[in-house]
């Protein structure tokens, strides 16, 4: 087998290789192409990339998403300056026995904000509806009305009233903010990135809105627009893992591994046991064919989840790389022992034991592939050359057929067309070989 061959299990370190929760190894070689990007899977992991999946509660005030809606609140109305300890103001007794000195737009406000501090939603409304009836330019019943509408699952009503706000005062951060979240969880991004864009402008220093705005940006796959968010995020606050971690994953997508290993470094300084960041490391060490630092990450995760097999799957593929034979099969039998059925260790020890010269453990190896995944269409691959190579022709022309087959369900042409001229080639061989020479050796 040539070095191109083995070089499959190298070239498969290309971004982005799937990682489980537990460190077991994930089966990804059957002969298609991996896909996704890695900015975005890493979104998905740090459960960033949540926009399309629900409407978050919303921000208001600077309260980040999660709060109940009374407290979502206590800060919400722009300039009003009041505290729940005070929406009573000039009201005693509570509310009871006191509705019929409820005249003024204040007074039907701050009872609202008072039902909404005790959970009473629907109540709270009608007070902000009335708020608007005796004044229509009420900016702050108009947003906290929006809160609670959002809050409750009214998006409709909630859109309508942070336009209203934004209508009245053009300069309503807390408005754009909102509404920017709901017209993302609605897909209707280029629309959130006007809101958080007007919301950044007037407030430039809130590090949420950028990372918020980022990650629009991903879900746009506008990356280098991404960048720049995440690395302004990074600048009003330099402990943001999450910023530097996403950051990191694009510059993988972008091919700038070097910034991609500064950002994971900073990761790792901050959270010296976070396996995952490792793991993305070492991928743009390996685009960087950088294998020594590569394996050095990779002996970190093991020390610190010795039951990880995706770290012995990768150092294996590492050891390979840096024609360490010896090592590479040692820690892919590692993988076998802890997780007998992984397809991808029995395939990358076969092509191992083949670049050493053991024709007959790798066929072995690519047999018990084939048990494991009737699809691994690499395996059928490897099989038919060394079975080719042994002079059983028919066989190997039936393991390129199969092949062939699972990459046409993947639409693989450029491997079809390399098979397809393969099996041409042995029949040939088979045609012009003699009756005396037919045999199997």
């Amino acid at each position: 087998m040539s070095w191109e061959n083995l070089a499959e299990i190298v070239d498969g370190l290309e971004v982005l290789q799937t990682y489980s929760e537990d460190g077991s190894a994930q089966n990804n070689r059957t002969g298609a192409v991996l896909g996704g990007s890695a900015a975005l899977a890493a979104s998905v992991a740090l459960g960033a990339a949540s926009l399309p999946l629900a409407v978050p509660l919303l921000v208001v005030g600077g309260v980040f998403a999660g709060a109940k809606s009374e407290e979502t609140v206590k800060n919400a109305a722009k300039g009003v300056g009041f505290l729940f300890g005070e929406v009573a103001k000039g009201i005693t007794g509570g509310i009871s026995g006191v509705l019929d000195v409820f005249k003024t737009d204040d007074d039907f406000f701050y009872r609202g904000v008072e039902r909404l501090q005790n959970g009473q939603y629907k109540e709270a409304v009608e007070d902000f509806t009335q708020v608007i009836t005796i004044n229509p330019q009420y900016t702050d019943a108009y947003f906290v009305r929006g809160c609670i509408r959002s809050d409750t699952g009214d998006y409709k009503g909630a859109l309508a009233d942070y336009t209203q706000t934004i209508q009245l005062d053009p300069d309503y951060a807390d408005a754009y903010q909102n509404r920017g979240y709901l017209l993302a969880a609605q897909r209707n991004y280029k629309r959130a990135v006007s809101d958080f864009t007007q919301c950044i402008r007037l407030d430039p220093d809130n590090a949420d809105i950028y990372f918020m705005r980022g990650e629009i940006y991903l879900e746009l796959k506008d990356y280098g627009s991404a960048v720049v968010d995440y690395t302004q995020v990074t600048k009003i606050n330099p402990n943001n893992i999450d910023a530097y971690f996403i950051r990191g994953c694009l510059y993988l997508d972008l091919e700038d591994y070097d910034k991609a290993v500064e950002d994971f470094t900073q990761v790792i300084k901050i959270k010296p046991q976070d396996v995952n960041t490792y793991f993305y490391r070492i991928e743009a060490y390996i685009a960087l064919e950088d294998y020594s630092h590569a394996q050095v990450d990779l002996n970190n995760i093991i020390q610190i989840n010795p039951k990880s097999t995706n770290a012995y799957l990768k150092r294996g593929d590492v050891y390979a790389a840096l024609e360490n034979y010896d090592h590479a099969i040692a820690d892919y039998s590692q993988v076998i022992k802890m997780e007998p059925k992984c397809s991808d260790a029995y395939f990358n020890r076969g092509c191992i034991k083949n670049e050493k010269g053991d024709r007959q453990g790798a066929i072995v190896d690519y047999n018990q592939v084939i048990k494991i995944d009737p699809e691994y269409a690499d395996a059928y691959v490897e099989r038919g050359y060394l079975l080719s190579e042994k002079g059983d022709k028919k066989q190997a022309i039936a393991d390129f057929q199969q092949a062939i087959k699972i990459f046409s369900q993947a639409s693989i042409l450029d491997e079809i067309n390399i098979l397809q001229n393969e099996i041409i080639k042995i029949q040939q061989e088979i045609k012009n070989t003699p009756w005396w020479q037919k045999r199997i050796f």
